[in-house]
């Protein structure tokens, strides 16, 4: 009795020591905290209270690290759904998992319970929501209202990407946008607007429908674009529009499928057009009958007679696209007469470079002739000159200050040694006498002196300042009057120090680099210049987009004539220009020109030109493509 009485005692002492005695994991525990690393203090400390289960310290420290981990749990939760508007169910679903994740770290859900709950409401709400959506879209389908079908899918889409019923109603909207299209396009087939037919298809490629649907769809256009075009072709030969139906063929990609009627329009097409070019030509019609030329020679360049009447009437046409200005000597300083011819000459020089095609400039030297002549008005100098405008000046001021500021500086430089006496030997031959040879440590008789000499050298700054004013005027021969008239200024100015050198002294020298007068007469002469060049380039910088406006007004007014006499010289100007064929003005011309040249046809009292006779000429064609 007495011996197990003292064995549970033992018992319950090593119990109770062994409680004290913290487990090694708590340490590992604490240290992880100190780095940390909570997870695997989580670890640590699991580990300790299976050896220490009612250890309250263990206990303590434990919920503070659960505490902790879920917390920053919920932290990242947040993070990856972010300000994002409207809530997206695939992110809520994420920051769900990050929570879940977790778990191990909260057994009773006491820490991450609220949050799980709060994102979980707002899945059930995406979810209630999308399935309302979901009988909308149904609803819109069956009234056929695809716009509001595509608006409440993309709306499902963006609040549940994974919403379960998505992928079922996106097909039921192919299927349902398919049909309504294709009753669409067959109705526009109907009325023949095959390319709107043609551009619903592509965007229905745009959503991936089905590739045999597609391929379907195009075949039925395709078989009736030919079937149309076939009858349009016929209709537009029958009325001598041939180049009308040769460019529906080329256009339409569908060439392979018109070879023989390719091959009757470029014949037939061809001498009627140089026909009807020779016929205009007769009546003085020269810009229809340049471009019915360059319709023949599109379509057949080897036709006899076609290169030569195209030649014909483009030199004509050409001659009246060519723009010429006068620009007589400006007006000088009676003290320096010459500014007046040197500047006309430079600003000749640079419109050359810049000039549009088609702007001219007469030699000046004739213009001096003219005007030496005898004083003429410039309406009168004009006309006589054959010229557009006439350019005319005053270089008023063109002159150069120097402003010199220098100084004289002067430099003392060591240039040598001279032998003297001591001072210090003089006086200790004063204290001793004639025993100085007794004198311990006795300083030298004589010694060097060195020479200093004064060197003088010049320094200072000089500022160069130009001044130039020029006025011009624009005078326009046509309307009789100046059109422009303006002042022009500009300045110059540049500084620089200089200094002589002593090369003695180790000074270097600095020589004045500034340029000279010349070069500072040219720099205010070209700044002049180009402002006034600018003026005059703008008279001739929208010649493309004029003649295509004035073409339109005399559209307009029904005056087709008129119209064409605009067209042809706009059509080889854009050609000489080398615009290229998709400048959308160059683009409207050569449609105006097609539509209101391939009506009005003059009526011939019999066939010309039977043979063919090769031509190394090269000519312009509507599509755009330039003689060069």
């Amino acid at each position: 009795m007495r011996n197990s009485y003292i064995h549970v005692i033992t018992f319950l002492l090593v119990i109770m020591l062994s409680s004290c005695v913290p487990p090694a994991e708590l340490k590992s525990a604490r240290e992880a905290v100190q780095s940390d690393d909570l997870i695997k203090a989580h670890e640590y400390y699991v580990e300790a209270l299976k050896k220490s289960p009612n250890n309250k310290e263990i206990l303590t420290e434990l919920d503070g690290v659960r505490r902790t981990l879920t917390e920053r749990a919920i932290q990242k939760s947040e993070s990856v759904i972010g300000p994002s508007t409207p809530a997206n169910a695939t992110l809520l679903r994420s920051a769900l998992a990050i929570l879940d994740q977790a778990g191990e770290y909260d057994p009773d859900g006491t820490y991450l319970g609220a949050a799980r709950k709060g994102f979980e409401a707002r899945i059930a709400e995406i979810e209630n929501a999308n399935r309302a959506r979901e009988g909308q879209v149904l609803a819109a389908l069956q009234g056929r209202n695809l716009e509001l079908a595509r608006q409440t899918l993309d709306e499902i889409a963006l609040y549940d990407p994974q919403y379960e019923n998505l992928g079922v109603l996106e097909s039921e909207y192919l299927h349902e946008v398919t049909t309504s299209a294709e009753e669409t396009i067959k109705s526009l087939l109907k009325e023949n607007r095959i390319q709107e037919a043609r551009s619903l298809l592509n965007k229905l490629k745009a959503i991936n429908v089905p590739a045999d649907y597609s391929n379907r769809i195009s075949k039925v256009i395709d078989e009736h674009e030919l079937q149309w075009m076939r009858t349009e072709v016929a209709d537009k030969i029958r009325n001598n529009q041939f180049y009308t139906a040769y460019r529906m063929i080329t256009d339409s990609g569908h060439s392979d499928m018109f070879s023989r009627e390719l091959s009757d329009i470029r014949v037939q097409g061809a001498r009627f057009y140089l026909k009807q070019a020779q016929l205009r030509q007769q009546r003085g019609e020269i810009s229809r009958a340049y471009l019915e030329s360059v319709k023949g020679y599109e379509l057949d360049p080897r036709l006899s007679g076609i290169f030569e009447i195209h030649r014909d009437t483009r030199d004509v046409v050409l001659k009246n696209l060519q723009k010429y200005i006068a620009i007589p000597a400006f007006g000088a300083p009676n003290d320096n007469p010459d500014l007046g011819p040197q500047f006309s000459d430079a600003l000749i020089s640079y419109l050359f470079r810049i000039l549009p095609y088609g702007i001219n400039i007469v030699e000046r030297e004739k213009i001096d002739m003219l005007v030496d002549e005898r004083k003429r008005e410039l309406s009168e100098m004009g006309n006589i000159l054959n010229v557009d405008l006439i350019i005319t000046g005053n270089v008023s001021l063109m002159e150069i200050d120097r402003q010199v500021s220098e100084q004289n500086a002067s430099t003392r430089v060591k240039v040598g040694e001279k032998n003297e006496i001591n001072p210090e030997y003089e006086l200790l031959l004063k204290t001793y006498g004639s025993n100085i040879a007794a004198v311990p440590d006795l300083p030298p008789r004589t010694i060097a002196v060195p020479v200093y000499e004064n060197f003088p050298y010049k320094k200072g700054e000089t500022t160069l300042k130009g001044f130039a004013t020029v006025s011009a005027r624009i005078f326009d021969v046509q309307k009789g009057r100046i059109t422009y008239a303006q002042e022009f200024n500009a300045r110059y100015e540049a500084a620089d120090k200089y200094q002589d050198s002593v090369e003695i002294a180790g000074i270097e020298g600095d020589p004045l680099q500034l340029p000279t007068d010349t070069e500072v007469m040219e720099n205010l002469r070209n700044k002049i210049i180009s402002q006034i060049s600018e003026v005059i380039e703008k008279q001739f910088s929208k010649r493309g987009e004029t003649y295509v406006e004035e073409a339109k007004y005399y559209l307009v007014r029904k005056e087709p004539e008129k119209a064409v006499e605009s067209l042809a010289p706009g059509f080889l100007y854009f050609i000489k220009a080398k615009e290229k064929s998709s400048n959308p003005l160059f683009s409207e011309l050569r449609d105006l020109i097609v539509e209101h040249t391939e009506k009005d046809f003059l009526i011939s009292d019999g066939a010309v030109i039977n043979d063919v006779s090769g031509s190394d000429g090269q000519a312009e064609s509507i599509k755009g493509e330039t003689d060069e």
